[in-house]
């Protein structure tokens, strides 16, 4: 009973990912090198994303190379881009009483 209320729990929240030509994409580096950057990002590369096939294949070209490469759509994910941070500045000015 409880493990088929959190499966439905967990199936409810996942969002399905779904990509189109000319999306930006990171690759997932499934490399494991043991004690090699342990904080270092898994997500590789900027690519963008060409064709999307049926079989959840996903065909990439690397942004600033140009080489290209297929892709299981488990291993990519959207390239949300850098967030600037917007900083406004108010000057107020005090009247001395």
């Amino acid at each position: 009973m409880y493990k088929e209320r959190m499966k439905l729990y967990h199936d409810i929240h996942i969002e399905k990912r779904t990509f189109s030509p000319n999306n930006l994409v990171l690759l997932f580096n499934y490399r494991l090198r043991l004690f090699f950057g342990k904080l270092r990002s898994k997500w590789s590369g900027l690519f963008k994303v060409t064709q999307v096939f049926q079989s959840s294949v996903i065909e990439l070209i690397e942004n600033n190379k140009g080489k290209r490469l297929k892709a299981h759509g488990q291993r990519v994910k959207a390239y949300l881009g850098v967030k600037e941070e917007v900083k406004k500045v108010e000057e107020c000015i005090l009247d001395e009483v």
